[in-house]
């Protein structure tokens, strides 16, 4: 039996590192470094770990990045 711990909870924002003033992409790195194998998203019959959702979304940001993405944008 798998635990799955959602990203943003009352628990991800009890983090020691939120009253660190750190930023939600700190808190979620934070997190996949610590749970990496553990199961992050369940839908459809479809599960993925932290860190596949880490790498997941590291490429997205890369690409959006690519395109002019920026802060505040």
């Amino acid at each position: 039996m798998s635990t799955t711990l959602p990203v943003v909870s009352k628990h991800t924002m009890n983090h020691p590192l939120a009253h660190l003033g750190a930023s939600l992409a700190e808190l979620f790195a934070d997190v996949c470094n610590k749970y990496g194998d553990r199961l992050a998203v369940t839908l459809d019959g479809r599960s993925i770990t932290y860190e596949e959702l880490n790498r997941t979304s590291n490429r997205i940001a890369a690409a959006l990045v690519e395109q002019g993405a920026h802060p505040g944008t």
